[in-house]
């Protein structure tokens, strides 16, 4: 954002932020993929995971491309750190989706392990930011600790099935 408030968007902040949206946008093409044959294949889990696919995989993706690009100095933002965070977010988006439809409990857990690890360094990069940015800021630590708490209900709901 510049001074008047209008979001700028220069080449380094969508080169940050690039990866995610295209990953992002797959996973809600996959996600109505999913839920246009959910009823026909009477797929158990396929409803949910149409919606995870479509929220988490997709929007949620996409919500964090736009921080992590936005938000903190993008200039300081080590490409191996990008690459690391988003492959913790999808490989535990595919563990937990994995774990979900073959009912098994331990690669949830794995799965979600790599998601809080992901929602952890997304907030930590959300550390500086300028004053005009701090309601933008503050929405999303708070989407970071919304899905940090869903995660951990997530695995809640996984264990009480399992038993």
């Amino acid at each position: 954002m510049n001074g008047s408030g209008d979001l700028v968007i220069s080449r380094a902040r969508w080169r940050v932020a690039r990866p995610f949206v295209v990953i992002a946008l797959l996973g809600v093409i996959a996600g109505g993929l999913v839920a246009a044959v959910t009823g026909p294949l009477d797929l158990q889990h396929g409803s949910w995971a149409a919606a995870y696919l479509v929220l988490v995989v997709g929007v949620a993706q996409a919500v964090f491309g736009a921080g992590r690009a936005w938000l903190p100095a993008v200039e300081t933002a080590p490409r191996p750190r990008l690459l690391l965070e988003l492959s913790a977010w999808n490989v535990g988006s595919l563990a937990v989706l994995t774990g979900t439809v073959l009912d098994q409990v331990w690669l949830v857990v794995a799965g979600s392990v790599l998601l809080v690890g992901a929602l952890a360094s997304w907030a930590a990069s959300v550390r500086t930011f300028r004053q005009e940015q701090r309601l933008v800021a503050t929405a999303y630590l708070l989407f970071v600790a919304f899905l940090i708490l869903s995660v951990l209900v997530g695995i809640g709901l996984s264990l009480s099935r399992s038993l």
